[in-house]
Parts: structure tokens; C-alpha cells; sequence
């Protein structure tokens, strides 16, 4: 290695440091309790829809950490092509069954989520769907935001193209995507995250253009130049019959896939009136609080109570007109539909804007530490995994065993959906009830690196974690067994069809 090369692999390097440093995240500790590979594991594998696939790495009693007890690491692996993350919220102030949530978005998978306060059941961190808050307290939330963006031959594309060939059209339905089901084509480049390609009855190797072989029974080898295209069902009948020098000539398709960042987030919305005046900025939404800093704070009928009286108030109903004012502050129901805007502190002078009978608008935007715009956020806890490095902490409760849930992804498209708990009913001779078993929050990030991860977040965990899977058209718990007592929760992440 040259000066100048060493110079710049060490620039690199300070400078991975420093974004890590600029993150917030946490150094790792030499003190980590050691992780167990997952060889020592008994695994079992599950197949859900689109794609996705369920492990379990299950270890006996003291094999999977310090604890007496047996550990199970449970992880879902899918395609941002195929799913995508969303939360599920209960109404606001209330809990719900992990069941019903997970029925609610017709969930393939569901965790338990963020982390909330046991006596209002807030949660700590913000909620957006469709680029707008649906909740948010009046502090800085540290999320997970979804965004979609262009995908490449690394993420893969799902997007249909045709090519065509020999007289006949073939149709591609994407680029580098990681199931090969049904009657269908897909092309393959170097790019693809796996050495190994999916199984197919037919495959053809394009190089600069033209057909350079024809596979009559499938290949599982990713080239190293050109396209494999490999087919199942009857798309490989018309693909076997293709000569060799055939012209096969295939433009990659250009689409678009959900993407997962880690990041801050803070209330920024506005309510304007009809000339497009700023009447009040917006401090929160549907958050509770027994006492709030200054602000308006907008709540609408996902908030399941009367919102608390402020210094001033408005009630709007549901087509944006302003039906009531009260320059003091009043308890009042909020209107289906509607939305009652309660100012406290020092907000309570926005109120001289606000005139019965006229319209306001009501946007309930948000501002990024990155910049980034989402169309989805949710709340999350510690950072696991940057980059590939671990950088869970290994102090206080992060080092004891107990449950455990995170999310994890890759540059590939993928993301990773875990649990870690004792594996079996802790009535069962178990003793500590639901906090029993699982790993310490450094081994949940190494054993999502294990499987592929290069980035990850933990969510709530201990008597909250929970997985639910939907296997043959029913949800199964299988982070533990059926029937196991599960907590009432105000908000999960669902793994959903896109």
C-alpha cells in the first residue's frame, strides 16, 4: 500500500468516526457480555407470502448467554420490493391487543413498537403515515423514516420491461430481485446481493446484447458480465428455445422502493387561514400530557378522550371551518372528523387570528436533522448496528438478558424484523415471569449482523416483545408458543405487501 493510499484509508476512517460521533451513537464496550454464534443454535424455517421467510434459532438452557435459560432468536427476512414497515397505532391514549393490530393492516408480521409511558400509554417518539404526523409529543423524536426512492440493480427493481426476441416478446418482470415465483422472467447482473442466483427451470446468458448460452435446465450462477435471465412456469418454455447469437437486447428498468433511515424528528407544522397567513405553528399532535410546554397542540378522533383545557382554544370541524373560540381556554369534545387546537403557555396570544365561521388549513408536517422528506415514521430506541459496526451499549439494562425486538436492514434492499426471548411458556418451571430469557441489546445486534444486517435499531422490549407471524392464513405467535400471554400495547411496526 502506498503513502498516499494509507493517507487516504485513514481519512476514510476518522471520517466514518466522525459521522458516527455526529449521529449520537454509542461507543462499543470491551465489558459486552459475549455473543453466541448462531451454529450452536437448533434452526427452524418457516415461508411466509411474498417471499418472506421466518427463522428461529432456538438454544438450550445457558447456551445462548449468561442466562439459566434457554434463548430464542426469531428473524424475518424480506424485500423492500415486495413489503414495507408501517406502523399500528391503537387510539390515542388507549392500548390494544398485538392481535388486532397486526389484523388491522392485514400484517404478514408483527412486533411490538416504540417504548411509551405505562400510566397514559403515550408513546415516547413520533408516528407520521402519508408525510403527516398523527402523533408527536413536544420534543424531539428519534425515528425511522421511510421514504421511497429510485432503485438500482443493487436494491433490485420490481418493474416490468419487454424484450424483444426471435419474433416473440419476453416480458421481464424487474431486475435483481431475490424471488423467482409464477409464470415469470427475471434478470440477473452482478450486482445481486447473493452469489447465488433463485432456482429456475430456464436461464440464458446475454452478453453485450446477444444470447451467449442457453441453460435448458436453469442456472444458479449470478454472472460476472451481461444478464442471466431466468424463468419458472411457462415463461421458460418460450426461453428454452432461444438460440445462441440470438439478439436478446434488455434496458434495465428504472422504479422506485421504500428506504429506511435512521433520524431525528420535530413537529414543524402550520395552520394557516385562507389567505395563507400563519396563524400558529404546531408543537405536537394528539399527545397528552399532564403538563405541557408552550404551544398548540392539534388533536383529532384518533385521540380517544376530551383533549386537556389550555390557555386558549379552537374547535374546527371536519371541512376545515372554525365553529368555535375561546380566548380562555375550554374542555371540549373534538368533532368527527374535526380537530380541537389547544394552546398552552405562551401560545395562548396565536388565538387573535382565529375568527368563527372562517376556514383554516391544518398541516402536520415535520422537519428531519437530516432534511430528509418521509412518508412514514416511527418511533425507536437504541441503534445497534451503523454501517456494519456494532454499536449497541453494553451498559445498565442494555447488558442484562431479557426479551429483546428489533429492525434491521442492508443496502440491498432488505430488511430484518427480530425478537429475541427464552423460546418457550415461562410458566412452564420458568422463573421471573415474562422479563426472563432473550439476550442483552450488543447480542440482538450481533446476531442480526449474523444474518445480514449492516444497520439497526432496538424497539421496546422485555414484557412487550412479541411476533406474530402469519402462517397459513392465520397468526401464530412465534417468538414464543401460542396461548403465551401477550401485553396490550398503543403501538407496533407491521411488515405489510406493498
Amino acid at each position: 500500500m502506498t503513502p498516499k493510499t494509507t493517507l487516504k484509508a485513514i481519512a476514510s476512517g476518522l471520517a466514518s468516526v466522525l459521522v458516527v460521533l455526529s449521529l449520537g451513537l454509542p461507543a462499543n464496550a470491551a465489558s459486552c457480555e459475549a455473543t453466541r454464534p448462531l451454529s450452536r443454535a437448533t434452526v427452524t424455517n418457516d415461508s411466509l407470502e411474498q417471499g418472506v421467510s421466518l427463522t428461529r434459532y432456538s438454544f438450550q438452557a445457558g447456551e445462548g448467554n449468561s442466562s439459566p435459560y434457554e434463548s430464542r432468536f426469531t428473524v424475518t427476512k424480506s424485500n423492500l420490493n415486495y413489503t414495507t414497515l408501517t406502523p399500528t397505532t391503537a387510539p390515542y391514549l388507549r392500548d390494544q391487543s398485538q392481535l388486532s393490530l397486526a389484523q388491522g393492516v392485514s400484517a404478514l408480521v408483527h412486533v411490538n413498537g416504540d417504548f411509551f409511558d405505562f400510566s397514559s400509554r403515550m408513546p415516547y417518539s413520533a408516528i407520521a403515515r402519508g408525510s403527516q404526523l398523527t402523533y408527536s409529543p413536544q420534543v424531539r423524536s428519534k425515528v425511522i423514516g421511510i421514504r421511497s426512492v429510485t432503485a438500482s440493480s443493487k436494491t433490485g427493481v420490481l418493474k416490468s420491461s419487454i424484450v424483444k426476441s426471435s419474433g416473440k416478446n419476453f416480458t421481464i418482470y424487474g431486475l435483481n430481485l431475490p424471488v423467482l415465483t409464477g409464470s415469470k422472467t427475471i434478470a440477473y447482473s452482478s450486482a445481486f446481493a447473493s452469489s447465488v442466483l433463485p432456482a429456475a427451470a430456464a436461464s440464458i446468458l446475454v452478453v453485450s446484447g446477444k444470447v451467449k448460452t442457453v441453460y435448458q435446465r436453469g442456472t444458479t450462477i449470478r454472472p460476472s458480465s451481461g444478464y442471466v435471465f431466468s424463468a419458472v412456469g411457462s415463461a421458460a418454455t418460450n426461453l428454452k428455445k432461444l438460440k445462441v447469437g440470438a439478439t436478446f437486447s434488455y434496458r434495465p428498468p428504472v422504479g422506485r422502493i421504500p428506504q429506511l433511515s435512521r433520524d431525528y424528528l420535530t413537529s414543524s407544522g402550520t395552520i394557516t387561514n385562507s389567505a395563507g397567513t400563519v396563524l400558529a405553528s404546531i408543537s405536537a399532535v394528539n399527545f397528552w400530557s399532564q403538563s405541557y410546554s408552550s404551544g398548540a397542540v392539534v388533536f383529532d378522533d384518533k385521540f380517544d378522550a376530551t383533549p386537556p383545557k389550555g390557555a386558549a382554544t379552537v374547535v374546527v370541524a371536519a371541512n376545515g371551518v372554525v365553529t368555535k373560540v375561546y380566548a380562555s381556554g375550554s374542555s371540549q369534545s373534538i368533532p368527527s372528523g374535526g380537530k380541537v387546537i389547544q394552546f398552552y403557555g405562551t401560545a395562548q396570544n396565536k388565538i387573535s387570528g382565529f375568527v368563527v365561521g372562517s376556514s383554516v388549513t391544518i398541516k402536520r408536517g415535520f422537519t428531519t436533522s437530516s432534511g430528509n422528506s418521509y412518508e412514514t415514521v416511527f418511533g425507536i430506541g437504541a441503534t445497534l448496528l451503523y454501517r456494519g459496526a456494532v454499536v449497541a451499549p453494553c451498559t445498565g439494562n442494555s447488558d442484562t438478558v431479557r426479551p429483546r425486538t428489533g429492525i434491521g436492514w442492508d443496502d440491498y434492499g432488505n430488511v430484518y424484523v427480530a425478537t429475541t426471548t427464552m423460546g418457550r411458556d415461562w410458566y412452564d418451571g420458568g422463573q421471573g415471569g415474562y422479563r426472563v430469557g432473550g439476550s442483552t441489546v450488543h447480542q440482538m445486534a450481533d446476531w442480526l449482523r449474523a444474518v445480514g444486517a449492516t444497520y439497526a435499531v432496538s424497539l421496546d422490549g422485555g414484557g412487550s416483545t412479541t411476533m406474530l407471524a402469519k402462517l397459513a392464513g392465520d397468526y401464530h405467535r412465534v417468538d414464543l408458543p401460542d396461548g403465551v400471554w401477550i401485553r396490550y400495547i398503543p403501538t407496533g411496526v407491521a411488515l405489510i405487501s406493498r
